[in-house]
C-alpha cells in the first residue's frame, strides 16, 4: 500500500461550447500487488481550484460557480518496474465531483421553480512514471 501525492496537475474539462481550466492537488492511496509487474487499484480525493472558464456567461452560472471543488477519484491499472525505484504504469482513472460546479434556477413543467446543481464526471487513460521515495 502506498500513499500517493501526485503534486499539482493542470486540468481542462469541457466540450466545444463549455470549457473549465483548473489546478488540482490529488491525494490518495494506491494498493499495488506484484513483484516485477504491479496490479494497481486505488482512489482518493482531489482538491481543485478553478482558474478560468469559457462558454457559460449566464447570471446563474456567474453568481453560483464554485472556485474550489472536491472530487473523488478511483483508478485501476498495471505497472512494470524499470529498476528498484522507478516503474512505468498504465491505468484508467474515473473522477466524480463531490461538490457542485454551479447551480441553475429551472422551472418544472408544472410551473414550480427549483435549483439544479451541476456536477461533472470524467474518465481517462493515464501513462505514468512512478518513483518510490523511501526514508533511509
Amino acid at each position: 500500500m502506498k500513499l500517493k501525492v501526485a503534486g499539482l496537475t493542470f486540468n481542462q474539462r469541457g466540450n466545444n461550447s463549455v470549457n473549465y481550466k483548473s489546478l488540482r492537488l490529488p491525494i490518495g492511496i494506491d494498493l499495488q500487488f506484484g513483484n516485477n509487474v504491479d496490479f494497481i487499484i486505488g482512489g482518493g480525493i482531489i482538491n481543485s481550484i478553478l482558474l478560468s472558464h469559457q462558454g457559460l456567461e449566464s447570471t446563474d452560472f456567474l453568481d453560483s460557480k464554485r472556485d474550489f471543488q472536491i472530487i473523488s477519484e478511483i483508478n485501476t491499472g498495471m505497472g512494470v518496474h524499470l529498476n528498484k525505484k522507478i516503474s512505468l504504469s498504465l491505468s484508467f482513472q474515473n473522477n466524480f465531483d463531490l461538490t457542485k460546479v454551479y447551480e441553475v434556477e429551472r422551472m418544472s413543467p408544472g410551473g414550480a421553480s427549483y435549483t439544479d446543481g451541476s456536477k461533472g464526471r470524467d474518465g481517462f487513460l493515464s501513462i505514468s512514471i512512478r518513483s518510490t521515495i523511501k526514508k533511509e
